[in-house]
């Protein structure tokens, strides 16, 4: 189920946390795992299918998929941080090492920008 938390109708590339950092100022989907939950500030930290962790703005359940736009803070923290502008729930049991593979292979420059449309 989709929960939609601002308006947004546009095509946004699937990321990790590597690939993340790549698209500051843009939205994009991100597949994963809720870790730590922080009811009082409303953010949650979420681990990417490549292990990375994430701080959303927002509050959710297990496995999810957040559409936000990409904050990287800057140095010295370089915290990686997403806006969430609509979260899907990805159920109990999702397999983050597959979602890990295809996201790589999305971003394999082969694929990227003539079948994903993904510009680095």
């Amino acid at each position: 189920m989709t929960t939609p938390i601002d308006d947004y109708n546009s095509i946004s590339p699937r990321v990790n946390g590597e690939f993340l950092q790549n698209f500051n100022g843009r939205f994009v989907l991100l597949p994963c795992e809720i870790k730590y939950f922080e009811p009082d500030i409303k953010s949650v930290e979420v681990v990417a299918s490549d292990a990375i962790a994430i701080t959303l703005i927002t509050s959710a359940t297990k496995f999810v998929e957040v559409l936000g736009q990409v904050d990287v803070q800057p140095e010295p923290s370089s915290e990686l941080v997403l806006h969430a502008t609509r979260i899907t729930n990805m159920g109990n049991n999702l397999d983050l090492a597959l979602v890990q593979q295809v996201i790589v292979l999305i971003h394999d420059s082969r694929f990227a920008d003539p079948v994903f449309g993904i510009e680095h």
